[in-house]
């Protein structure tokens, strides 16, 4: 058992970009450490994407207990025509 909980898995059409399918599951507050860990995947791939950490960390700010942090895993498919790898690496 991973200890982490599906919150989201769709799948569909996004207009200009096509089909896109994203899982995305959590730690439900169960994980404690100096700081939350953020590991997102684009089509397979790791990256890094600091934009999602401040809107993921303002979701949990009220749900979890002061001194607890996220866990969060993120698997996002798009089409590799919608993702510019100079900017995703």
């Amino acid at each position: 058992d991973s200890g982490l909980s599906p919150l989201l898995q769709e799948s569909g059409d996004i207009s200009g970009i096509g089909p896109v399918h994203l899982r995305l599951l959590h730690s439900l507050s169960h994980y404690r450490r100096r700081d939350a860990v953020f590991i997102v995947f684009l089509n397979g791939r790791l990256v890094e994407l600091p934009g999602l950490q401040r809107p993921i960390r303002q979701y949990y700010a009220d749900l979890i207990l002061k001194g607890w942090q996220p866990l969060v895993y993120m698997s996002l498919q798009v089409p590799p025509s919608a993702v510019d790898v100079n900017v995703s690496p």
